[in-house]
């Protein structure tokens, strides 16, 4: 993504992904300068959004995780937002039930992003529970890289 950005800084999916990735890494700073140029670039997109509330809530900052739970839910008023993207805050944030009732309604609905909660750090709190098992494997079984 950084050999991506120093061609095209302003591309906005690069800098969201580099912040996920800087996620991973624990650089936490890294990852919120990153989500800060994404959103400079093409607004607060939902995708974003999400990234920067799965962010605070492990960082420990629940308010601005329930605030960023707000917007999405605002946004979607107006403009779709996967059911994937909230139940990625609401995990990060602990709030079990409420990321596993949205992740239900991104299956029933087919949400695309699904099988990248194998991978997605923010769906750590859950994966000890065998209802989130149950659910990977509805999704199915991963496809080789």
């Amino acid at each position: 993504m950084q050999r991506t950005l120093e061609m095209e800084p302003r591309l906005y999916l690069a800098n969201a992904f580099l912040g996920l990735a800087c996620v991973a890494l624990g650089k936490y700073e890294a990852a919120q300068d990153a989500y800060a140029r994404a959103i400079g670039v093409a607004g607060r997109t939902p995708f974003v959004l999400r990234a920067m509330g799965a962010l605070h809530a492990r960082l420990s900052e629940r308010e601005q995780a329930l605030r960023t739970l707000d917007e999405l839910r605002d946004l979607s008023a107006h403009r779709y937002v996967r059911p994937t993207y909230t139940a990625a805050v609401h995990a990060a944030m602990g709030n079990r039930e409420a990321a596993l009732a949205a992740l239900q309604a991104a299956l029933a609905e087919r949400d695309t992003f699904l099988p990248s909660i194998r991978d997605d750090p923010a769906f750590d709190p859950l994966r000890a529970d065998p209802r989130f098992g149950a659910l990977l494997r509805q999704i199915g079984p991963a496809k080789p890289r």
